[in-house]
């Protein structure tokens, strides 16, 4: 299985909105989906693009990365957003990476993959211990994480949710 990050670009609108609409009809969402710069807030794809390309200029955000993922076959598999530094909130709940798979995508080892390709453009961009949680209850990315060479640090519970946190360094993180 191959994937690869790629930029987000306009040729990639149809594949975006079909994504959207995969996780709105299978996962029900009510906020945003994981790993996307919040593309479900945004009028149109241009106008996140133009958002994900201003990342810098925002006072209030942390500086990031999105990405794309593109497998063998052009198919959009899912998201990732890499935050290159991390404000409160993301040290305690959101840590440095957050990734989503498209429902139709999902169960077929992508989002192990999709975290390996993500710490590799974390240590590219001198992030040496890059924090990942999940929610409490979430095991199947609890199991990614542990693959990946994630170490337990503790939960912490914002607004009576409870988050796990682990730490990956570039010595026990896995590479493939």
């Amino acid at each position: 299985m191959k994937i690869k990050l790629v930029e987000p670009k306009i040729e990639y609108e149809q594949k975006l909105i079909n994504a959207i609409n995969e996780f709105f009809e299978v996962d029900n969402i009510k906020n945003d989906i994981n790993g996307s710069s919040n593309i479900t807030s945004f009028d149109s794809i241009q106008k996140w693009l133009d958002f994900i390309n201003k990342k810098n200029l925002d006072v209030n955000l942390v500086p990031f990365n999105q990405y794309l993922v593109i497998n063998e076959t052009n198919e959009l598999i899912g998201f990732v957003n890499i935050r290159l530094s991390l404000n409160n909130y993301l040290l305690n709940f959101g840590g440095h990476i957050g990734y989503s798979v498209v429902p139709s995508h999902r169960q077929k080892g992508y989002a192990t993959e999709i975290l390996n390709q993500a710490l590799k453009e974390c240590w590219k961009n001198n992030i040496f211990e890059v924090l990942v949680t999940c929610k409490k209850d979430n095991t199947i990315s609890e199991k990614v994480i542990l693959k990946n060479g994630g170490v337990l640090e503790d939960l912490r519970e914002n607004d009576k949710i409870e988050y796990k946190r682990f730490w990956i360094n570039k010595t026990n993180g896995v590479i493939s």
